[in-house]
Formats: structure tokens, C-alpha cells, sequence
């Protein structure tokens, strides 16, 4: 992580860490927004649990 910030020009890790956690959420609104134009149903209990364990997992 601190390779990251460097690379990013962040003076420390916590703003590196804080641009992730913006990215994943994006990232996984992306992906559901996908889902629901690809199979139309917000309910997909399967595919729902594969995205919040995705979040978590991150």
C-alpha cells in the first residue's frame, strides 16, 4: 500500500486507502447496474451474494 501512495503522490497510506474503498463501492454499483440491464431482476439472490462477498472480500 505505501508503494501505491507513493506512486500516487499521497502523502500517506490513509488517502490511498480511502480512494480504494471509493473505487470498490464503484465498482460493485457498476457491476450491479450491469446485472440488472443484462437479467432485469434486482432480487438475484446468487448473483447478489457473489457481489456482497466480492465487497467484503476487498
Amino acid at each position: 500500500m505505501e508503494n501505491v501512495a507513493k506512486m500516487l503522490g499521497h502523502s500517506s497510506t490513509r488517502m490511498t486507502q480511502h480512494y480504494a474503498r471509493v473505487l470498490d463501492e464503484s465498482i460493485l454499483d457498476d457491476m450491479m447496474s450491469v446485472d440488472n440491464k443484462l437479467f432485469g431482476n434486482n432480487s438475484n439472490t446468487e448473483n447478489n451474494g457473489i457481489a456482497s462477498n466480492t465487497k467484503q472480500d476487498i
